[in-house]
């Protein structure tokens, strides 16, 4: 721990500024020390639960289900992780950490020991709602280049910390290879799009693709997949859309003379939670 110039430190050794917050001072040590620290004994039997937010359109602009699955969790340690290959978590969430989702995937894809004690290291805590997070990743290819043995470890770490009742995984649907990987990992799965027809035709074609996969793999997704429709236009657009799934058409997210998160709308997320999970 030092309190000088960085040169003065002795070849060989790491350092790191000791007047700092004592949480952010904690993480450093541990991510330090990490591959001469005991294995962490992980609980298989509770892990929490993995709730997937699949958006069919690929934006959450004026769609934050993801966002307030997280908050409306925040009293059962919930854990939001965003998998965009451009993050943006940072508009959301804020905490002091010094690391995040670019120095866990560093972890992951250099195969470290003690990925979970890691992943303690890089997670945040929301100043103002509680929840923990990683902050945004820096390099669009580490998500784009993950690889479905990655995206595993990466989940398995942030479960392996023993006190995550509830994560959270926001994603832009892509048909790639950690996929599969987060469909059967998940014990929910969200469809969410808005009520524009170019979105709900998106939305179709994601339908079919996850029929397909459930073809081809043999595996059973439809107690899992919901859907969920946020109306912009005030139309009746999403009425036409024919599913598989249950179908659910949610209040419009925003206060109409503000950018405010309608009550409406963070009822209606508490209300559908509570017949999972609350």
């Amino acid at each position: 721990l030092i309190d000088s110039a960085e040169s003065l430190v002795p070849e060989g050794y790491s350092s790191t500024y000791k007047f700092r917050p004592a949480e952010a001072l904690m993480k450093e040590i541990i991510a330090q020390c990490a591959d001469n620290l005991p294995q962490r004994s992980q609980n298989k039997e509770n892990k929490g639960r993995v709730h997937l937010v699949l958006y069919a359109d690929g934006s959450d602009a004026v769609n934050p289900l993801a966002q307030m699955m997280a908050e409306a969790l925040s009293t059962r340690a919930p854990f939001y992780l965003n998998l965009d290959e451009l993050s943006n978590t940072d508009s959301w969430f804020s905490g002091t950490g010094s690391k995040g989702l670019t120095e866990m995937l560093y972890y992951v894809k250099a195969q470290k020991e003690n990925l979970s004690l890691r992943a303690d290291s890089c997670t945040s805590k929301d100043s103002r709602t509680g929840i923990d997070f990683m902050a945004g990743h820096k390099n669009p290819e580490d998500i784009s280049e993950l690889t479905a043995s990655e995206c595993q470890s990466l989940i398995d770490a942030i479960r392996g910390r023993n006190c995550c009742d509830h994560l959270i995984i926001s994603r832009a649907f892509r048909y790639d290879g950690i996929l599969p990987v987060l469909l059967k990992g998940a014990d929910k799965i969200y469809l969410t799009c808005l009520d524009y027809r170019s979105s709900l035709a998106r939305l179709e074609k994601v339908v079919q693709l996850l029929s397909r996969f459930e073809e081809q793999n043999a595996v059973e997704l439809k107690e899992k997949v919901q859907v969920f429709i946020t109306p912009v236009e005030q139309s009746q657009n999403f009425q036409d859309f024919d599913s598989p799934y249950a179908k659910i058409c949610l209040p419009f997210p925003f206060e109409r003379s503000s950018l405010l998160i309608a009550n409406e709308y963070q009822a209606a997320i508490k209300t559908i939670l509570e017949k999972d999970v609350l």
